[in-house]
C-alpha cells in the first residue's frame, strides 16, 4: 500500500526514547485536530516489525507527504541529512530541534519547533513531558495545530479515503503475550481493535477483519457468530496439530510471520476501501460454474445463455480437451479465490463428486476476503439423493431441476 498520506520520522537512534513520546503525544494532539487521524499516520523506524528491513523503511520514506526531522548532535552524526535529501517534497519538510544544533546551509531557513531554551548560565534545557512540561505540551499542540491544517486540503486533494478498519481480536489465555506482540503491530497500521463487551454482535457487526488466537471454546463460539456475519477472518495457532485439524488456521512458531500476513490483508482493506457489511463492487460480481465433461454442453446452451441474457458474466471451468487435470485443478482453486459466487452442476455428475467440491469451496473459502454470496447447486437427481449429501451452509442453496431455477438463483446474488 503506497503511504502518500503519512508522515514519515527522520530521527537518530541516539533519541529513540524521546521520539516514541513525542510520536505518541503528537498522534494524540492530530487526533484531537482531524478526528479520522490515527497512528497509522505517522511513521518512525521504531515500528520496524519482524521481518520488515531498511527496504520498507526506505518504502516509507518515498511514499511520505510529510517529512518530520527531529534534529539533534546525534543526528548529524549519525543520519547527516539524508533522509532530507532523499525526500522528494521538501515543502512538506517540518524541522523539529529536540536539542540545540548548528544547521546546516541548506535547512537553515526552513521554520522549526524547538524542544530546549537555554537558561541565564549558558545550559541548555530539553523539554520533554517531565521536564518543563508546559513548554513540551504548547509545542507539541502548535505542531499538531499547524500539520493539521497542512493536512486537511492535502487530504482532500489526494481524495483520501480516512475511513478506520476495525478489529476484532480474541486471544485465548495461552497467547496474551503474542497478543500484545500483535496489537504493539496493529497500532501502526491504522486500525482500531474491538474486544468482546456486552453488546457483543455490535461489536462485531462493525468489524472489518476478525482475528482469532488459539483454539479455546470461547473463541472457537466467536469464530462461529463472525462467519455468519460474513466477516473476513484470520486465526493463528502454533500448535500444529491444532493446523492439521483445521485448514483455517495460519499456523507458524513465531507470531510475526502472522503479523506480517496481517498486514498484507490490512494494507488490502485500506486500498479498496473493503467494508464487510457491503456489497462487492461489479468487478468482482463474476459467477463461476464448476461441472464435468458431461455437462458442459447443458451449461453453455442453458446455464451461460440465461446468465447472459441477465447480464451476468460466468466462467466455465476449463474443458479436460485443452488441459491436463493438474492445471485444472489450479484454475478450479484460482477461480474460487476471485468469484462471487459459485454453480456446481450436478447433473451427470456423481452426488461423491459433488460433495467434494461443495467442501472444496468452503476450503477456499478461509483464504478469500469473504464467503461466497451463494454456492448453488443445480441438479435432476431426485430430491431424496439430495438428503444424501449431510451438508448444511448458511450459503449453501440446492435447486432441482425446475423451469425457474436460474431466475432464483439470480435473486440469491442479492446484486
Amino acid at each position: 500500500m503506497e503511504k502518500k498520506h503519512i508522515f514519515y520520522i527522520s530521527y537518530a537512534d541516539a533519541d529513540n526514547g524521546w521520539v516514541e513520546d513525542f510520536v505518541k503525544n503528537l498522534t494524540l494532539y492530530l487526533h484531537k485536530q482531524l478526528g479520522e487521524i490515527d497512528d497509522g499516520f505517522i511513521w518512525a523506524k521504531y515500528m520496524l516489525y519482524g521481518n520488515e528491513t531498511k527496504q520498507t523503511q526506505q518504502k516509507y520514506l518515498n511514499n511520505s507527504t510529510y517529512l518530520i526531522a527531529i534534529l539533534s548532535p546525534a543526528y548529524f552524526k549519525t543520519i547527516n541529512t539524508q533522509e532530507i535529501e532523499e525526500f522528494n517534497n521538501l515543502e512538506n519538510l517540518i524541522i523539529v530541534e529536540h536539542d540545540k544544533v548548528n544547521r546546516p546551509e541548506e535547512l537553515k531557513n526552513f521554520v522549526g519547533y524547538s524542544f530546549w531554551k537555554e537558561e541565564r548560565n549558558g545550559k541548555i534545557k530539553q523539554f520533554t513531558k517531565n521536564i518543563c512540561g508546559i513548554s513540551y505540551t504548547s509545542t507539541v499542540k502548535q505542531i499538531a495545530r499547524d500539520l493539521a491544517t497542512k493536512f486537511k486540503p492535502t487530504a482532500k486533494k489526494l481524495n483520501l479515503d480516512l475511513d478506520q478498519v476495525f478489529i476484532f481480536l480474541y486471544s485465548s489465555n495461552e497467547y496474551i503475550v503474542e497478543q500484545n506482540d500483535l496489537r504493539q503491530f496493529l497500532k501502526y497500521k491504522n486500525v482500531s481493535i474491538l474486544s468482546k463487551t456486552a453488546n457483543l454482535k455490535n461489536e462485531l457487526q462493525q468489524a472489518n477483519l476478525f482475528i482469532q488466537l488459539g483454539t479455546d471454546k470461547e473463541g472457537n463460539a466467536l469464530y462461529k457468530i463472525a462467519n455468519k456475519l460474513n466477516i473476513p477472518i484470520k486465526r493463528w495457532t502454533n500448535n500444529k496439530n491444532d493446523a492439521e485439524t483445521s485448514p483455517s488456521y495460519f499456523y507458524s512458531d513465531d507470531i510475526a510471520k502472522f503479523g506480517k500476513e496481517i498486514g498484507y490483508f490490512i494494507d488490502t482493506l485500506h486500498k479498496k476501501n473493503i467494508n464487510a457489511n457491503s456489497k462487492p463492487s461489479p468487478l468482482n460480481q463474476y459467477v463461476f460454474i464448476n461441472a464435468i465433461e458431461e455437462d458442459r454442453n447443458f451449461v453453455i446452451d442453458n446455464i451461460q445463455k440465461k446468465l447472459n441474457t441477465n447480464n451476468i458474466e460466468s466462467v466455465l471451468i476449463p474443458s479436460e480437451e485443452f488441459t491436463s487435470s493438474k492445471n485444472i485443478k489450479k484454475s478450479l482453486e484460482q477461480s474460487l479465490l476471485s468469484h462471487y459466487a459459485v454453480i456446481i452442476v450436478c447433473d451427470s455428475a456423481p452426488l461423491y463428486w459433488v460433495y467434494q467440491q461443495i467442501l472444496f469451496c468452503k476450503d477456499i473459502e478461509f483464504k478469500r476476503e469473504r464467503k461466497f454470496q451463494v454456492i448453488a447447486v443445480f441438479n435432476k437427481p431426485p430430491p431424496n439423493e439430495l438428503d444424501k449429501l449431510g451438508i448444511c451452509l448458511n450459503n449453501l442453496k440446492i435447486w432441482n431441476d425446475s423451469d425457474n431455477y436460474i431466475d432464483e438463483f439470480i435473486k440469491s446474488l442479492n446484486i
